[in-house]
């Protein structure tokens, strides 16, 4: 029988989608790039996998292009919970990692402690509690840093382009905030979905469960729970049971998909989705989760909270710090989405339709919710009752972004991303805020979504040639 179950393991990950159990070299090479594996060491002793494709392919071939000196590096950076290979999902002409490459840039992957790419030290082994005590601010002032000296020392270039996305931008602005000297070192940030200012998030559960983030945190330490979605096999084998074409689970699979991410599935390829779900949760700490839930409770970008006590010994006052961002010395891009549920827009009095009242206003912002809401249930049900795509689309289109018409008649949006206009404001030297330009662009979007490439990383592109 375990033979029989092992052939039967074997012939499912045989026709699965091949990239469901790539890890980043495979997906690198699948494509004919080609793609190494380097090794940052922190200074606390973490070994880090930096994943670098140091040029892309030969014009109309699909190989590898001959070996060159290499361009001007760049370093991306993935968010939270994520890996390195989730930046190498999609296609050539789609994938940043492989426009950057395709265009002549020295492209390095980052990955992070506690991660797929990030369980080994120098003197811990992963199951010592000690080793999961880090949130981003270790990520930023100790493996970014890291990260960044091993990439100019292997590229021998002095400075370097930087690509954040989620918490990679967190940890950027951890580190050149407190340890300027890096800042210097990088030509320009490109900020995708810039997590920093948090306080408008619209996850689902998310503002029920923020008030009692102390309670659920003594209660993952009584439960010894230190680290968060480990990856594994089983995680694969599940997703491509559940989101697989053809699996009755699909709806469920897409339902999910939309209440973590936001409504934009038409620019999602679905038949994927196995693959996405597989790589997109790559590990992390408990206390990362806490230091984001940190920043949505208060919406200030401050250094972990330890409670009074802890604080006063370790910072010498009762609140954690915030993060001088005063200090960051680096030209910096902002980017953001509309759709974003976790940078999100916030309706704010001088957005509020004039001659409203509360009420209506409150009114029509729950059946805007109940909207979302119904597009969730009819991805669960559809395969059940099957509704036609046709169906389907026009119920999504249900929910669409909020628009008014002010006093003089011209079109105003109802909301901003009042977190990335913060942030631009504290920022000595934002070089362009620019939002993706179509209403229901998410978080995720930014590194999965079919026209990324246009909204997105043109512009990007184009950004990275002026520095």
């Amino acid at each position: 029988m375990r033979v029989l179950a092992t052939v039967l393991c074997a012939l499912q990950v045989a026709l699965a989608l091949p990239e469901t159990y790539m890890d980043a070299l495979q997906l690198a090479r699948r494509w004919g790039y080609p793609c190494e594996a380097h090794t940052a060491v922190t200074e606390d002793g973490y070994l880090l996998t930096l994943h670098r494709v140091p040029r892309g392919r030969e014009a109309g071939t699909g190989t590898a292009a001959a070996p060159a000196a290499p361009g001007p590096p760049v370093l991306l950076q993935h968010g939270l919970l994520a890996a390195s290979d989730l930046w190498l999902l999609l296609p050539p002409g789609k994938s940043l990692a492989f426009m950057l490459a395709d265009r002549g840039y020295d492209v390095w992957l980052g990955n992070v402690r506690g991660n797929a790419y990030g369980r080994r030290h120098l003197n811990m082994s992963a199951s010592a509690p000690a080793f999961w005590d880090f949130s981003f601010h270790e990520h930023g002032l100790l493996d970014l840093a890291a990260m960044v000296d091993a990439v100019l020392a292997a590229s021998g270039h002095e400075r370097l382009h930087f690509v954040g996305h989620s918490m990679g931008t967190s940890m950027f602005f951890a580190l050149a905030s407190l340890r300027p000297r890096y800042g210097s070192k990088v030509r320009l940030a490109v900020h995708l979905a810039p997590a920093v200012f948090l306080g408008h998030i619209r996850i689902f559960g998310a503002r029920q469960l923020l008030p009692h983030r102390d309670a659920v945190s003594t209660l993952l330490d009584r439960l010894g729970v230190r680290e968060f979605v480990r990856r594994s096999p089983l995680v694969a084998r599940i997703a491509e049971e559940m989101c697989s074409d053809g699996s009755r689970l699909k709806g469920l699979c897409i339902a999910l998909f939309v209440l973590t991410f936001g409504d934009d599935m038409q620019h999602i390829n679905k038949t994927a989705l196995p693959s996405y779900l597989s790589h997109v949760l790559a590990g992390g700490s408990k206390k990362t989760i806490l230091h984001f839930a940190q920043a949505a409770a208060t919406g200030r970008f401050q250094m972990f909270d330890h409670g009074p006590a802890g604080n006063r010994r370790k910072y010498g006052s009762e609140q954690p710090p915030e993060y001088p961002l005063q200090q960051v010395t680096t030209p910096c891009s902002l980017h953001y989405g509309a759709g974003d549920l976790l940078i999100a827009p916030a309706v704010s009095p001088v957005t509020q339709p004039s001659g409203w009242s509360q009420r209506a206003f409150i009114y029509t912002n729950i059946i805007i919710k109940l909207k979302s809401l119904f597009v969730c249930l009819n991805a669960l049900i559809s395969p059940f009752w099957r509704a036609s795509e046709a169906a389907r689309q026009s119920a999504q289109s249900e929910s669409r972004r909020r628009e008014t018409v002010d006093d003089s008649g011209s079109r105003r949006e109802w909301s901003l991303s009042q977190d990335v206009l913060q942030l631009a404001a504290r920022l000595p030297h934002a070089v362009g805020t620019a939002e993706a330009a179509r209403p229901k662009f998410n978080h995720i979007d930014f590194l999965l979504s079919l026209d990324a490439d246009k909204l997105v990383y043109e512009p990007v592109l184009a950004a990275m040639a002026r520095f």
